[in-house]
């Protein structure tokens, strides 16, 4: 495996060492009204819940979402067949499947694959999307029809892949937009609402969208909060609050946030135990589960918490097994 530095920037990829250009900084604020909807890929509200995360040693291992203190995973995905090198982005169906991208070692490919709600151990994907030259799968995300959506970092696109593609498969839809700064995650409301994060800051593109579409609304500038321009991941709440990751913090927006817009709370501070933060998710009580990659943690924090506040429950300590934890997901 590929081991990444303990550096931030270097975790993180180059999409999270690039300032929001300044065109990107001084979007004029309009309000743009989204509904509110739940999120396939974050919010789940079934019971047995679980919490999915990748990590640096080409694992993904799960918890409960109950989970609490020096705990070893309930289950790990790990091993040569199952095809995982350096599992990325993840996300769960609303049907269980497990989807997630892996950067096959910087090598530059959309590398996806998926795997059955109960995969456990040395098991072979149920789909393995592979195919050269568009960029490294930092994030992933289902909408309700179970469509898996990548983003491919050094290609500046979101590819979209239906629920049984496999192999290199072509004619997919792609969001591409050239206000990308490498995207990092992607989330999708069931509403077909399509969230980016990146470089850029926060970008939402309307149901449907292919192509060089411009997105509906952007969240960017100075007033965001959001250091250096950079956001790791997003997630939207039930109400539509849109929650970002950043090198420093959580940052939460309103729903019909667009522009350069302040957040209407933060989770920031040396209580929270935050310390690179990177993937976000959501269980069905809208707690926010958060995955630390510069200190092998998972976080989590109860829904509407704000300012310098301790985590409800923390996942850290040598028996969790993780090892740069870098996306998570919360799913059956």
């Amino acid at each position: 495996m590929k081991q990444q530095s303990g550096v931030w920037a270097s975790l993180v990829g180059s999409a999270l060492i690039l300032a929001a250009t300044s065109a990107q900084a001084a979007v004029t604020a309009h309000p743009i009204v989204r509904t509110a909807a739940t999120s396939v890929s974050a919010v789940n509200t079934r019971s047995s819940e679980s919490i999915f995360v990748t990590n640096n040693d080409g694992a993904v291992r799960a918890y409960p979402t109950t989970a609490n203190g020096n705990v070893a995973p309930a289950r790990t995905i790990a091993g040569a067949s199952t095809g995982l090198r350096f599992p990325t982005g993840i996300a769960v169906a609303r049907d269980g499947r497990i989807g997630v991208g892996d950067d096959i070692v910087g090598f530059g490919q959309v590398h996806a694959l998926t795997f059955a709600t109960n995969a456990n151990g040395n098991v072979a994907p149920l789909t393995a999307i592979s195919c050269g030259g568009t960029g490294i799968p930092f994030g992933a995300a289902f909408d309700s029809l179970g469509n898996l959506y990548v983003t491919n970092n050094r290609g500046a696109a979101v590819t979209v892949f239906a629920p049984s593609a496999s192999g290199c498969v072509s004619n997919n839809r792609v969001i591409a937009n050239a206000g990308f700064g490498l995207p990092e995650g992607v989330h999708v409301t069931d509403n077909g609402l399509v969230y980016v994060a990146g470089a850029f800051g926060v970008a939402v593109f309307a149901p449907g969208a292919s192509g060089n579409a411009a997105p509906i609304a952007s969240i960017a500038g100075s007033n965001t909060g959001i250091s250096n321009g950079q956001t790791a991941d997003v997630t939207v709440d039930a109400a539509g609050e849109i929650i970002v990751s950043n090198e420093f913090g959580i940052l939460v927006f309103a729903a019909d946030a667009n522009g350069n817009v302040a957040p209407i709370r933060a989770i920031q501070g040396p209580n929270t135990g935050l310390n690179g933060a990177n993937g976000i998710a959501l269980d069905g009580a809208g707690n926010i589960y958060v995955a630390n990659v510069l200190a092998n943690t998972i976080t989590v924090y109860a829904r509407g918490a704000s300012g310098n506040v301790a985590p409800i429950r923390s996942i850290a300590g040598p028996r969790t097994g993780l090892t740069a934890p870098y996306k998570i997901a919360v799913g059956i």
